[in-house]
């Protein structure tokens, strides 16, 4: 119908049926179809209603100027008539935006880098466009300020288009093809729309330069209707086209500054390069402290990692033990082995040494210390198991389990009393060499724990396929059990226990919260109503006074 509707103009059809009638009927039924498109699709429903909102008010704008010059009283611009325009521009903005909606998680760095694309590129428009539109002396004060709204908000739905190439790179989808083609188109016109009508004074109505404005919502309308997989763009992977265009855009932006000592650059377009540069400027500068951070935290980690390893190389490093009691009948079942470093936190050192070779001395030497210590209170006649904490990084040593049982026949313990305990997230992200090192540790005999239960998202049901025989649940559970985690925690052990596994409570911190998971029927406990971490001859001592174990137990964690 649009080709039809050149057609006729470029054959002289001058009535106003044609001329008007049809010009307002395009529109109309392209803002029909957006409409259409947002009710009865519910994907990307706002985004084109957005658009369909937006496209109102201009075709509204359209009906008054050329109804009103049938009707001999035309609205003219500049004059209220462009405020009806002028509305689009924030709609067509926010549906943008609303289609763009990935690019929240994009980050702030890269946001900030959009940022200076979409107001250099806008700065670069309008200095383009709006010199030979400033030049028309019969345009007078208010149309020179119409005209740079106009050029403004074009340029800067130019500059979202653009961005969005950018990012999208190959994967742009047909829907942005055509809505980057809707607002060129109306850029377009509004440049030509403007130097025609400097040329002939306020427009009362139809000028040949109109032609182009229906082709804009036809564009749009057909973006909306695209399928599926021709309506979804990816923005993933975006940041070196995006950082590409940073660069060009910085590189064209101080070519334009520095091209207004020579010739006349329009305000408007130096105050957006202007602030696109600020932009860059704010991006680089957080980027510099970014690397100073990084640099200084790697040196202080590297430093950090020197000391342990002279620490262990100068004895040191010393294991401290929390009792794991069994919350029906009070007996000391085991002791977590933790590892302490004069008055430091672990966590303050611990995952830098993760981070590196050192772990593997690090891992074996809690392993010697602990199993020499435990082999002390059996032969002293305490029934107990002992469990160590194992690091993602341990899972990759092929020659683990080997090394695991060297130091059980070294202390002449059986494997059932050493129980390792790995992370939700080691157990989860195993791949071919760590479940061929589990399988080997399990020939062992060990067993294995999940320690901190529930903070990996994880279900039972995914990791059953390891030899687990043991889960800890995480002390933020356990220490919120009489509000919103108490159905967690029973579910937990519940299911545990239905697939053969033993479950240890965390962070039992008072005889209400052991009360509460002995009536859950939560197998051991573990936290400060028993003991807090203590070394192994005060261990010895507490062992003396607690109540003995009903039968040797294997090391639990």
């Amino acid at each position: 119908m649009l080709l039809g509707y050149w057609a006729g103009l470029a054959a002289g059809v001058d009535a106003h049926w044609f001329t008007h009638g049809i010009y307002v009927a395009l529109m109309v039924g392209a803002v029909a179809m957006l409409y259409l498109r947002a009710v009865r699709v519910r994907e990307e429903r706002s985004a084109w209603a957005l658009l369909a909102l937006g496209f109102t008010p201009w075709t509204l704008g359209w009906i008054l100027h050329l109804g009103g010059e049938a009707m001999g009283n035309p609205w003219i611009s500049p004059g209220p008539i462009d405020l009806f325009w002028m509305s689009l521009y924030p709609f067509a903005m926010a549906a943008l935006f609303q289609l763009g909606r990935q690019l929240s998680g994009l980050g702030t760095a890269l946001l900030t880098d959009i940022l200076t694309i979409t107001l250099v590129t806008a700065g670069l428009v309008t200095a383009v466009a709006l010199p030979p539109l400033l030049a028309t002396e019969s345009l007078g004060e208010l149309g020179r300020l119409v005209v740079v709204a106009y050029q403004v908000g074009d340029s800067i739905l130019a500059a979202i288009a653009v961005v969005a190439f950018a990012l999208a790179g190959r994967q742009v989808s047909a829907a942005w093809v055509l809505l980057a083609a809707a607002i060129l188109t109306l850029g377009v016109a509004d440049t030509a729309w403007t130097l025609e009508a400097a040329a002939t004074g306020p427009v009362p109505g139809m000028i040949g330069s109109n032609a182009l404005y229906p082709l804009g919502p036809a564009l749009a309308a057909a973006a909306a209707w695209q399928p599926a997989h021709d309506r979804s763009t990816s923005f993933m992977g975006a940041e070196i086209r995006i950082h590409a265009a940073v660069v060009l855009g910085v590189l064209f932006g101080i070519v334009l500054l520095a091209a207004n000592e020579w010739i006349a650059v329009p305000a408007v377009s130096v105050v957006l390069v202007a602030l696109g540069l600020a932009a860059a400027m704010h991006r680089i500068w957080h980027a510099l402290l970014k690397v100073l951070r990084t640099t200084r935290s790697a040196a202080r980690e590297r430093e950090l990692v020197g000391e342990v390893r002279h620490a262990l190389a100068a004895g040191d490093l010393d294991l401290h033990y929390q009792p794991l009691v069994d919350l029906r009948t009070g007996a000391v079942h085991g002791a977590e082995a933790l590892l302490r470093w004069d008055t430091r936190c672990p966590e303050a050192f611990l995952p830098a040494v993760e981070r590196t070779d050192l772990i593997r001395a690090v891992t074996d030497f809690v392993l010697d210390r602990a199993l020499e210590d435990l082999a002390q209170w059996r032969a002293s006649g305490h029934e107990i198991g002992v469990s160590i904490n194992l690091a993602a990084a341990n899972l990759e040593e092929m020659d683990l389990p080997e090394r695991v049982a060297n130091a059980l026949l070294r202390h002449r313990l059986p494997g059932h009393l050493l129980t390792l305990e790995i992370t939700e997230g080691a157990a989860l992200s195993a791949g071919a060499i760590p479940d061929r090192v589990v399988a080997a540790l399990d020939a062992v005999g060990v067993a294995f724990s999940i320690d901190d239960f529930g903070t990996g998202h994880s279900s039972l049901v995914r990791i059953a396929r390891f030899p687990i025989t043991e889960i800890k649940l995480d002390r933020s559970f356990v220490g919120d059990m009489r509000h919103a985690k108490l159905p967690i925690v029973a579910t937990s052990i519940t299911l545990a226990q239905s697939l053969g596994m033993r479950v240890v409570a965390e962070g039992v911190e008072d005889a209400e919260t052991m009360a509460q998971l002995r009536a859950l029927g939560c197998d051991i406990g573990q936290g400060y109503h028993f003991s807090k971490p203590v070394t192994r001859d005060e261990l010895a001592r507490w062992l003396r006074l607690a109540p003995p174990a009903h039968k040797p137990a294997a090391g639990t964690g």
